[in-house]
């Protein structure tokens, strides 16, 4: 589209625009993409974009997340995009080459949210509003199926988000009365399903945008505000003794989610440039991004095409603003 248009008024007009240069067919634009629904869906959409309405040759390259960043940190065009960096949890994975200069972040698409969930029924059901709730022992009851404490899942093995997810629970005073469970996502995600299919009790960590974190049916529990007075969190990393190390009595700090871009791209395609330095998303539709790709099983392809043509004005918007 943006192709057109200068061509259009370039003939109509006979004048040159200076600073704006011409689309190259032959330009190409590399966008990084995994199997995670968000990722997906904004890597295609973005692909979209680029190919039908900026003219780009634009595809997608399958990398994990450090692959992805190395490769636009060179620079060569291998992969020069990264479709979606949360910070401050990226921060140790792009801090070197924000300080370099080799890569740069766009301005906040879109925020995410991250805390403590439970099902809307068992929200309605029994009144339960608050982190503190949780830490009444009638309360934990109501999660419990047989003997022994009910299960809380405080996020993956692996992940930096479950130790501090440790300190909440010991924090907020929850922890006594529960199994901490680090279960991987896939297998939580089937119980997290059947429970909302099914009116049980289900209470865990959470965060949005998410297929099924982002979901009517769950209730995100109260909680202090966000307070850096209040949060010390220290890694096992950093300190043997992280957990006696770290006190937290607040929220999450916000989230901010960018979408990142090898340096060089600025003077290789200062169009595509423009528009990830306009995008912005709500939380909500990420979140339905992921739905309809990870539940409804859509094709990624035919999501974005359909969604870019649904969405016209919204994406001239973010090409011309």
């Amino acid at each position: 589209m943006i192709k057109r248009l200068i061509s259009a008024c370039l003939l109509s007009t006979g004048l040159f625009m200076q600073g704006l240069a011409p689309v190259n067919a032959q330009d190409a634009v590399r966008i990084g993409v995994s199997n995670w629904p968000s990722i997906q869906a904004m890597a295609t959409i973005l692909r979209e974009i680029a190919d039908k309405e900026i003219g780009l040759d634009a595809a997608l390259v399958t990398a994990t997340t450090p692959v992805m960043l190395e490769s636009m940190d060179r620079g060569k065009g291998d992969i020069d995009v990264h479709p979606e960096v949360w910070m401050p949890n990226f921060e140790s994975l792009v801090r070197d080459k924000l300080d370099r200069k080799t890569i740069t972040l766009g301005p906040i698409a879109y925020q995410a949210i991250q805390g403590e969930c439970i099902t809307k029924w068992t929200h309605q059901e029994y009144n339960i509003k608050s982190v503190y709730d949780l830490a009444k022992p009638e309360v934990a009851k109501i999660f419990g199926q047989g003997s022994g404490k009910p299960k809380f899942w405080i996020g993956p093995p692996g992940w930096s988000s479950s130790k501090t997810e440790t300190v909440r629970a010991r924090d907020y005073g929850y922890e006594q009365f529960f199994e901490l469970s680090t279960v991987e996502e896939s297998l939580l995600l089937v119980e997290l399903d059947q429970a909302l299919k099914n009116h049980k009790p289900w209470v865990g960590f959470c965060y949005r945008p998410h297929y099924l974190f982002s979901s009517s049916d769950l209730v995100l529990l109260e909680e202090p505000a966000y307070d850096a007075a209040k949060w010390k969190m220290v890694q096992p990393d950093q300190d043997p003794n992280w957990l006696a190390a770290s006190k937290i009595e607040t929220a999450w700090p916000p989230i901010s989610v960018h979408i990142a871009y090898s340096t060089p791209l600025e003077k290789r395609s200062p169009e595509f440039v423009r528009l990830i330095s306009n995008l912005r998303v709500s939380t909500e539709e990420v979140g339905q991004w992921t739905h309809a790709l990870a539940i409804e099983k859509q094709d990624p392809n035919v999501f974005a095409a359909k969604w870019v043509k649904d969405h016209k004005q919204q994406v001239d918007d973010w090409l011309f603003k």
